[in-house]
């Protein structure tokens, strides 16, 4: 057997034992952050929840929720699925030094709603996510929980997303905020109105924090140049769905414009305690063609075709969702070639016009963007309440000078 030559041959990485390098010291804690207007909230009363964040150590926001106990009242009640998710509207991350909104994402429950039933599994139910979520088996269940039961909501907006620790100590704070969404929406009932409060509530979060040296050295950095950190963000713009043949328009700013996607809702399903306001889309039964239009540009090329079965706009919708369709979407509910209702169609149309936003330039600035929606389609529309939402990139910096971000 020859020798082994240490200098040109590659050792396996199974015989190789290399220590790894070593971490600086940090200790961690887990805080809990309480709201600071009141400790029950509804759609009626007090129906905005802020909770404060100070300015201490690093955040792991991805070892970070909110919980809260959700309880409803009305004839046969519950909530739809996933409970968590479902009773904020809108959700805000805003700088307190500042008052600038970091984040602010609008109707955040259908969003998600659309989300989940694209991609996440019905196996979650059952599950041990629906523990912590509210994704529950049946109808049973789900009015079993509405007496009362406490749920963790994992922050999957801004900034909370990312996987850097967000340096709290070299900020002024921040706040979160969730706006309570109406009853009706929330929950169903077999007669009449519902109703509900939320409390119990808390930010849990996991703070970091490092040696004095490396954080007088993160210090310098913050005052001279500033930190930089990069997320997914969404920009929600509201219109309606009147006529047959109609081009709906959604008017952004943002430095970059990666995916749009649309839901529409028959307004009478809306703010209905009898239906699943938030997850019962509609006119997939009704469009026959629709074609996007950015600036200039056309997306797809020619307008995509549903009488056939609108294959096309499954595939696009599921780019756009970055997702290959494990959820509750079915061929029967997508639209009418498959005779099915059409309730769970919506349209994701991806982008992808990034451009100097991921450079770093410092001189980037929000560029106004204009998108035209053209839908043609078998009949009018009964009234038909529009959610459109711009998934963009967010460049937030961390200064001496506080928070600011692009999009």
């Amino acid at each position: 057997m020859k020798a082994f030559n240490f200098s040109s041959e590659k050792i396996p990485s199974e015989i190789t034992y290399k220590i790894p390098d070593a971490s600086p010291e940090a200790e961690r804690k887990t805080v809990s952050f309480r709201p600071q207007q009141g400790s029950s909230f509804s759609d009626t009363t007090n129906s905005t929840i802020q909770i404060y964040i100070p300015p201490a150590n690093f955040l792991d926001t991805s070892k970070s929720y909110l919980k809260f106990r959700h309880s409803a009242s009305g004839t046969n009640v519950y909530a739809v699925s996933p409970v968590a998710q479902s009773v904020f509207r809108r959700v805000r991350i805003i700088d307190a030094g500042s008052n600038q909104v970091i984040t602010d994402i609008d109707y955040h429950n259908v969003l998600y709603r659309t989300k989940a039933d694209v991609s996440d599994s019905v196996d979650l139910r059952g599950s041990p996510l629906n523990v912590l979520q509210g994704y529950w088996v049946d109808t049973t269940q789900a009015k079993a929980w509405a007496a009362g039961k406490t749920y963790i909501l994992p922050l999957t907006f801004g900034f909370f997303k990312n996987n850097k620790y967000i340096p709290m100590k070299y900020t002024q704070g921040i706040y979160l905020e969730f706006v309570c969404d109406s009853s009706a929406n929330v929950h169903i009932t077999s007669s009449g109105s519902s109703s509900y409060t939320i409390d119990q509530v808390e930010f849990i979060g996991d703070l970091v924090s490092f040696v004095p040296d490396l954080e007088n050295e993160i210090g310098k950095l913050v005052a001279s140049k500033g930190l930089k950190m990069y997320y997914d963000d969404f920009n929600h713009h509201f219109s309606t769905y009147t006529v047959a043949n109609q081009t709906l328009f959604v008017s952004d700013n943002s430095k970059s414009v990666k995916t749009l996607i649309t839901v529409l809702r028959e307004s009478a399903n809306i703010n209905n305690d009898s239906v699943d306001s938030l997850g019962t889309r509609s006119q997939g039964n009704t469009i026959l063609t629709y074609q996007i239009k950015s600036g200039s540009k056309m997306y797809p090329s020619n307008p995509i075709d549903l009488s056939t079965g609108g294959a096309m706009a499954f595939a696009e919708m599921s780019k756009a969702m970055n997702s290959n369709v494990n959820g509750v979407i079915t061929q029967a509910t997508w639209n009418k070639a498959f005779g099915g209702s059409g309730t769970q169609f919506f349209i994701g149309q991806n982008f992808e016009t990034v451009d100097s936003l991921l450079s770093g330039d410092a001189s980037i600035s929000n560029e106004h963007k204009n998108i035209e929606l053209t839908l043609t389609a078998s009949n009018n529309p009964s009234p038909t309440t529009v959610n459109s939402w711009i998934h963009c990139d967010a460049f937030l910096t961390i200064s001496g000078d506080g928070l600011s971000v692009i999009r």
